[in-house]
């Protein structure tokens, strides 16, 4: 937890325009470090990709060359049988492995009646869905990655500190995969252009065998289309998208307790004329929507936005530090908790009042049944259960305290249903597991490590329990 007299100091200073700019700053800054490293890891791959387009196109030239060019009539003759069972057999793989992209289907059915260059197309769709995968994979990984760095960022603003916290991870994916431009999320826009990119590569393969060029200059053309367009939709994408994640991770956190923001552009030789015209807009969080009046406004957009401090918010949250024991410096959710207030518990077999809806009793009992229902091994944890009505308006479910190693805090969220709850424990128990392997001081450096690692063995133990059929 934050020691009050910073907590008091940052406090003062929520109302200036220079906090929310600064605070824009070094979050975008921190992003654009690791939006770069994944453009110079996908890159490396295209380059890869590069070799394999290579040898497609050579294949294609000593099948069906002479004298190093194609003749155009060649291409639209019937492909030999073993040319259709391998293509047929390469598509199936690949719907097998990517069965959401069912609309693709019909085209199994029609690999027996396709010509050479038809073909090709084929094969070029296939590859091009098979590089879609990857950056699926990776630019999901990004964002999420990026939604964990700013909810944390944000909720240490609100004055929750900066212990391991296992994040809602159903928000997350509810923000990652909204329909937020042109009616597409970002792995519908990774697949669209992968499929734009296969049809471009196909029809410039054809022109190029029109033209009479060699294996070399077609070689060229196509190669260069490959790595200019997957080089710049790339970059296009990640830092659009990493600037709508950013921004909706942080404006969700603060949408529980504030009411409006107001837009804020960056100036610079760069800056679009639509972000200068919003600059200074207030609006209402509830009613943003990202490309209308919230960033990001554009593809490559970096502007941001500022929380609207209410004038009695401050003083407020000032009131309730001070009537706080706060001797030890910690702002305790045990006590008065986020906004002051506490609830009572009904503690026999169900939860009230504002936690009505949570569906596993807020008792140590219960979590001591669960752990013990599904094998969670509790020796050496203290569990310690949160009832702030504030930390239901946070998209954190538990925290694993760094310095009273072995305590873990359920919050209320953890107990939204069996699953939540099995999944906080897991994932709160590796990082005591991570504190006590490798000391406070590691752990802090490499925290986003650390998280992923929790996620990959929650993940695995879900998946361990539904496969057994317990759930």
């Amino acid at each position: 937890m934050m020691r009050t007299k910073n907590r008091i100091e940052e406090l003062k200073k929520m109302r200036s325009k220079e906090y929310w700019k600064d605070r824009h700053a070094r979050l975008l800054s921190n992003l654009e470090k690791d939006e770069d490293n994944l453009l110079i890891k996908l890159n490396k791959y295209y380059e890869i990709q590069s070799k394999a387009l290579e040898k497609q196109i050579g294949n294609f030239y000593g099948m069906y060359g002479e004298n190093n060019v194609i003749e155009y009539r060649k291409l639209l003759k019937e492909m030999s049988e073993a040319e259709k069972g391998l293509l047929y057999q390469d598509f199936t793989e690949f719907m097998s492995k990517y069965p959401q992209y069912s609309h693709l289907e019909p085209i199994r059915g029609q690999i027996y009646k396709l010509d050479r260059l038809e073909g090709l197309r084929v094969s070029m769709l296939v590859e091009q869905m098979k590089i879609a995968g990857y950056e699926q994979a990776e630019i999901e990984k990004h964002l999420y990655k990026t939604f964990d760095k700013v909810t944390i960022d944000s909720l240490n603003v609100l004055g929750f500190g900066s212990n391991f916290n296992t994040i809602n991870s159903d928000l997350a994916k509810k923000i990652i995969n909204k329909n937020w431009v042109g009616g597409e999320n970002f792995s519908q826009r990774i697949w669209k252009n992968r499929e734009l990119l296969a049809n471009h590569l196909t029809d410039e393969f054809r022109n190029a065998v029109i033209r009479g060029d060699s294996y070399r200059q077609c070689t060229n053309v196509l190669l260069k289309k490959f790595n200019d367009v997957s080089r710049r939709n790339a970059e296009r994408l990640v830092k659009t998208e990493g600037t709508y994640v950013m921004n909706e991770a942080s404006i969700t956190t603060f949408e529980k307790e504030f009411e409006q923001y107001r837009y804020s552009a960056i100036f610079d030789e760069r800056t679009s004329e639509v972000c200068k015209a919003l600059d200074g807009q207030v609006f209402d969080m509830k009613k943003r929507q990202a490309g209308s009046n919230f960033p990001p406004m554009h593809p490559w957009c970096r502007s941001g936005y500022e929380v609207v401090i209410p004038e009695d918010w401050i003083e407020k949250k000032l009131e309730e530090i001070s009537k706080q024991n706060i001797d030890k410096g910690v702002d305790s959710p045990d006590k008065e908790g986020y906004n002051g207030l506490n609830r009572h518990l009904n503690r026999k077999d169900r939860n009230i009042g504002v936690f009505k809806n949570l569906e596993i009793p807020m008792q140590k009992r219960q979590v001591k049944k669960i752990a013990n229902k599904y094998g969670i091994d509790l020796k050496g944890i203290t569990i310690k259960i949160q009832r702030s009505e504030g930390l239901l308006k946070t998209t954190f479910a538990g925290s694993t305290d760094y310095l009273n190693v072995g305590r873990i805090d359920l919050f209320p969220n953890a107990f939204m249903n069996e699953e939540q709850l099995i999944r906080t424990l897991v994932h709160e128990k590796v990082h005591v597991e991570q504190l006590k392997k490798y000391g406070f001081a590691y752990t802090q450096k490499h925290l986003s490590e650390m998280e992923v690692e929790a996620y990959r063995i929650e993940s695995e133990f879900i998946k361990n329990i539904k496969r057994k059929g317990k759930k």
